[in-house]
């Protein structure tokens, strides 16, 4: 078993990059802890709303992922340039947010208005998340390839043409 994963490691390389595979294994992790946070805010705890839990959800996971992908995914070592790398992803994170929280909060107003039990509206409000961010995946990877961290990253001075 462990020889098929590592012959599929090899070839998932060859075929779309290290560097895509990593940003794919943090955009993994991150999702998957986003989404227990909110199942066990929203859907066990159920202290705050749908919306509330998305919010808390996705700012637990960005600072993790920001630095995941920085050092991990690009190989960015030192202190991170504000202007260039951190507000950007923040951009990026809460522009991610804002489609998410429309999501959930359209998946939410659905269950309810379809009478759903609260373990269902709860399931509908991750999947609603989840959609909404896997809009987003392939788009983040390319500005964060091209504009933020990759070894050819425009300046942001620079004109883009």
């Amino acid at each position: 078993m462990l020889n098929f994963a590592l012959k599929l490691w090899d070839r998932l390389q060859e075929l779309v990059g290290v560097k895509a595979l990593k940003y794919s294994a943090v955009s993994a992790i991150t999702v998957a802890l986003s989404q227990i946070i909110l199942f066990v805010l929203f859907g066990i705890i159920r202290k705050w709303s749908a919306t509330t839990c998305n919010v808390i959800a996705t700012a637990t996971t960005a600072v993790p992922g920001y630095y995941l992908n920085r050092a991990w995914v690009w190989g960015k070592t030192g202190k991170s340039h504000f202007m260039k790398e951190v507000a950007p992803f923040w951009v990026l994170t809460l522009l991610g947010l804002a489609l998410s929280l429309v999501a959930v909060a359209y998946a939410h107003s659905l269950a309810q208005h379809l009478g759903l039990s609260h373990i269902v509206d709860a399931i509908f409000v991750n999947l609603a998340a989840l959609g909404a961010f896997g809009l987003l995946w392939i788009g983040k990877y390319m500005i964060f390839n091209r504009f933020l961290f990759g070894t050819k990253a425009i300046p942001i001075d620079s004109e883009v043409v």
